[in-house]
């Protein structure tokens, strides 16, 4: 539980471009934003966008989650991250709320 004062900032999940910058691969992002059905990604970009698709999609888009897959490809610690967030969120919505633990466990 925080002491103090608490800066509320409002985030939201990475998309799939997000995503890319983050861990930079700015110039697979640029063709994807470039590309289109009538100039569709060559071969070798396809691969390489399917390939970190499939980290996305098991990293998934929350910051810290991916500043961590980033800096170390390790899931295990991305898990732990999404770990300490779910319990933050837990945590806050029980105490902010009055939502029974059980409730936001059951949900979140």
């Amino acid at each position: 539980m925080p002491v103090g004062r608490v800066q509320e900032i409002e985030m939201y999940p990475l998309t799939f471009i997000e995503f890319l910058w983050a861990t930079e691969n700015n110039t697979l992002a640029q063709e994807i934003i470039d590309s289109s059905i009538d100039k569709p990604l060559d071969e070798s970009s396809h691969q390489m966008a399917l390939k970190i698709l499939g980290e996305y999609l098991a990293v998934g888009g929350m910051p810290e989650a991916v500043k961590k897959w980033h800096e170390t490809k390790n899931i295990d610690q991305c898990l732990t991250v999404l770990a300490t967030i779910i319990k933050t969120y837990r945590t806050d919505l029980t105490n902010t709320q009055k939502i029974s633990a059980q409730i936001c466990t059951t949900f979140i």
